[in-house]
């Protein structure tokens, strides 16, 4: 997986180097200048306690609310992202005004109550 941010001096670049110099076998996995989390979101994940941390307290936040927070924090967003292909075409049919099925607009209203849940 990828970050869902780049940040400077990020280590995306150098991140396979940095899994090769990783040890077989360890019961914790600390992300000490955490940045964008390339490193942490793109190795395998593993049966251990793993830890982000960075200096900057609204980096940490930010990844926290998107871990744990994941619906209160795309809807302060205001919007949904798209996670495929199928998704898009829905939206695009949407902007041409072309008709929706019921059962299409049933699931957004399921969806827009859950939401509303939260």
């Amino acid at each position: 997986m990828n970050s869902i941010i780049s940040w400077v001096g990020g280590k995306k670049a150098l991140r396979d180097m940095i899994y090769q110099r990783l040890p077989k076998n360890y019961g914790r996995y600390i992300e000490v200048f955490g940045g964008g989390g390339w490193v942490l979101f793109g190795k395998r994940a593993e049966r251990c306690m793993e830890v982000y941390n960075d200096f900057n307290a609204n980096l940490a936040n930010l990844f926290y609310c998107v871990k744990e927070r994941t619906f209160s924090f795309l809807r302060e967003l205001g919007f949904l992202p798209l996670n495929s292909r199928d998704e898009f075409s829905v939206i695009r049919k949407f902007i041409d005004k072309e008709e929706f099925t019921q059962g299409y607009l049933k699931e957004e209203l399921e969806l827009v109550q859950h939401g509303s849940m939260l």
